[in-house]
């Protein structure tokens, strides 16, 4: 077995320091991380010499990842992720009531977990992993390529397509090329990574799959890469749009996760989606 040597995903927590977060911090948080393979502190778990502000500034700086709890719209909080944002540091925003985030900060990823730390830790998770295995794609300014759901980027990781009820779920998604070159037919490729409920995919409403290259992951995922697209020139945009397929009558989860997985010559990067069934047809 080899061990590795580097250091782990280093998440750093700002959220006030009131005895009532504790269980927040300790049972949600903490265990999250641990539980995602990351290591995460707050600054009062820390020793040091400079004033707190600094250090503060300093393990913003040298994180990962932020962590922020917005619950009763703190102003230090607020301050603290104002600063990790002017770095354009990740951050992931938690609080127990939704109107403790802004109207500007919505678009950030977010987490409203009431009063449920066991809800709290496990989307917490899902969302440390993301990130962790997005810090090992290219950044957003070396991949030529953003996925939008509307006007929603995908990479922030927030997308939720609805399913009416009796439909196979389906979303038409929008490519934007953000680089400095044209991207041919040939330049990237678009798939998207499900689970075993669905064996097969179509660009269209018919069951034909002509075109779609599908394929079963040792893990037991499926992986169906949607036929060319089109080139693109620098700063313009196209659309693609998969149905994923299951047996007819099946049972859907009350939501669900896809990837959108982009290839290219500067990589690989998975964008989220999240779906989500309707109770009622449109």
């Amino acid at each position: 077995m080899t061990l590795s040597t580097a250091p782990k995903y280093f998440c750093f927590v700002l959220m006030p320091f009131d005895l009532s977060f504790n269980d927040v911090y300790q049972l949600g948080i903490k265990q999250a991380c641990a539980d995602a393979d990351a290591y995460c502190e707050r600054v009062d778990e820390q020793f040091y010499e400079e004033r707190i502000l600094d250090r503060i500034y300093n393990q913003i700086a040298k994180s990962d990842l932020i962590i922020a709890d917005m619950t009763g719209r703190n102003p230090n909080v607020f301050y603290e992720v104002g600063y990790a944002h002017g770095l354009d540091k990740p951050a992931i925003l938690l609080t127990h009531d939704a109107n403790d985030i802004p109207f500007d900060l919505k678009h950030f990823s977010h987490i409203i977990y009431g009063d449920s730390i066991s809800k709290l830790r496990h989307e917490l998770v899902a969302r440390v992993k993301w990130f962790m295995t997005q810090s090992r794609q290219p950044s957003r300014g070396e991949f030529p390529i953003d996925l939008y759901l509307d006007r929603e980027n995908l990479a922030l990781g927030n997308a939720i397509q609805v399913v009416a009820e009796g439909r196979f779920p389906s979303a038409e998604v929008t490519i934007e090329n953000t680089g400095t070159c044209m991207l041919g037919e040939e330049a990237f490729k678009v798939a998207v990574l499900c689970g075993e409920l669905f064996p097969k995919c179509t660009t269209s409403g018919a069951m034909d799959t002509h075109g779609v290259r599908s394929t079963c992951l040792p893990d037991g995922k499926f992986l169906h890469v949607l036929p060319p697209i089109s080139q693109l020139f620098p700063g313009e945009y196209t659309t693609c749009s998969f149905v994923l397929l299951g047996a007819r009558g099946m049972i859907l989860p009350t939501t669900f996760d896809v990837m959108i997985r982009v290839f290219t010559d500067a990589g690989i990067r998975d964008f989220p989606l999240k779906f989500q069934c309707s109770t009622k047809a449109p």
